[in-house]
């Protein structure tokens, strides 16, 4: 009986197969996934390769567009379905985003009580986010962590806090000053742990925050070494030389355990010529 309606549901189109979904655990997946047409593009393209040669079909014209609010420019039948980088990156990008929200919306119906599970969901959802930050795929980051802005994705308070940080990363690598500097506004980070003041900090270019701020942290333990020069929330800090010669100052003799970057980026600052009195 079981395998039978499994079955059938496989053999659906994938809009059917996410309206069984929505409607059995009464949830909603595409009402804000931004991604959505593009999600659905792909599995269109996916059959467009495997059955038509490549080609478009009518099916995938009437599919693509009806889900699209974009202008899409003329399409036929018969026109090659032609891709290129750009295109797997996006399409990567919608498959990530779309499996990520089918998993937290599920995994938190079914395992509500479980709370060894939401805190694993949380980790995820914020490893998403911090992921494509480091793939430098700055608005699909944007977009997985507007859900939780939407209420889509409820995270606890601290996953919600590192949320709401990589979220101004990824708004700030899009030139969007203003909406990251309102995202960090809109937390009151007052009584929030020490990481995430030199976060914020990082955020708001206060490189003399960060700076005094990495001492405690090394030497707490708070913050690993690699971090200061693998973390995004970072990559504005390390344009600025004095990042470096604290880095340099707070580790001394314990240099040589640091990767070959960190090394030479803080060897370069200690041997530039100082301004005369």
């Amino acid at each position: 009986m079981v395998e039978d309606i499994v079955e059938e549901i496989l053999f659906r189109a994938r809009t059917s197969q996410i309206e069984w979904i929505e409607d059995a655990l009464q949830i909603k997946l595409r009402e804000k996934l931004k991604s959505w047409p593009s999600f659905l593009e792909v599995c269109e393209r996916r059959n467009g390769y495997i059955h038509s040669d490549s080609k478009m079909t009518q099916r995938y014209i009437e599919r693509v567009t009806s889900q699209s609010n974009k202008k899409s420019p003329t399409l036929s039948v018969g026109d090659s379905l032609v891709h290129n980088g750009t295109y797997f990156e996006n399409a990567a990008d919608a498959l990530l985003e779309m499996s990520l929200l089918l998993v937290q919306k599920v995994a938190r119906v079914l395992c509500a009580d479980d709370a060894s599970v939401i805190e694993e969901l949380d980790k995820a959802f914020n490893s998403a986010i911090f992921d494509q930050n480091l793939r430098e795929r700055y608005n699909s980051a944007s977009r997985i962590a507007q859900l939780a802005e939407d209420g889509e994705v409820i995270l606890k308070d601290l996953y919600s806090k590192m949320a709401t940080v990589n979220y101004a990363v990824a708004q700030k690598q899009l030139g969007k000053s203003a909406r990251s500097k309102r995202l960090i506004e809109s937390v009151d980070w007052s009584s929030a742990m020490p990481e995430f003041q030199l976060c914020v900090a990082a955020v708001n270019d206060d490189f003399s925050g960060v700076c005094s701020l990495i001492p405690s942290m090394i030497g707490s333990g708070l913050v690993k070494p690699q971090s200061f020069f693998e973390w995004p929330v970072f990559q504005s800090a390390r344009s600025e030389p004095e990042f470096w010669k604290v880095l340099a100052d707070t580790y001394g003799d314990r240099l040589g355990d640091l990767p070959s970057d960190l090394i030479n980026a803080s060897k370069a600052v200690e041997e530039e010529p100082k301004d005369s009195a």
